[in-house]
């Protein structure tokens, strides 16, 4: 049986495993951003939300290892943090003067690429697990 530091130990090693792609996601981000590279290329917005999801998905999904009903947590977790990341969003525009928020088509596609991501690590998750 193994001891309940040793569980405790690996738990967290687990979940600052599962850090490192949310930490990648925002690094990325925020050494584009500076340079115009989401005005060169719009496009990016779609892989960087997308991501965003995969990467809160795996670490929402690192933190509750054992929770019943895991995924609604995971899925909840991330929408939570999507929605933030666009209120960031709104909130940064008018003191940096870009255009994160060009409307509410934009901030639904957003949210939708970022749950999307979590379903899939979900999927992948349970995939795995069985």
């Amino acid at each position: 049986m193994m001891q309940p530091r040793t569980r405790m130990r690996e738990n967290l090693q687990g979940v600052l495993r599962a850090l490192f792609p949310s930490a990648a996601v925002l690094a990325v981000h925020f050494v584009l951003w500076p340079f115009g590279v989401f005005d060169v290329f719009p496009w990016l917005d779609v892989p960087m939300h997308f991501f965003g999801g995969v990467a809160i998905g795996i670490l929402f999904s690192a933190i509750t290892p054992k929770v019943r009903g895991r995924a609604g947590f995971v899925m909840i977790f991330c929408f939570i943090t999507a929605l933030g990341w666009e209120g960031f969003e709104l909130w940064l525009d008018p003191f940096v003067e870009t255009v994160m928020q060009p409307g509410i088509f934009d901030t639904i596609k957003d949210l939708v690429l970022g749950s999307l991501g979590a379903v899939i690590v979900l999927l992948w998750r349970r995939f795995r697990e069985s």
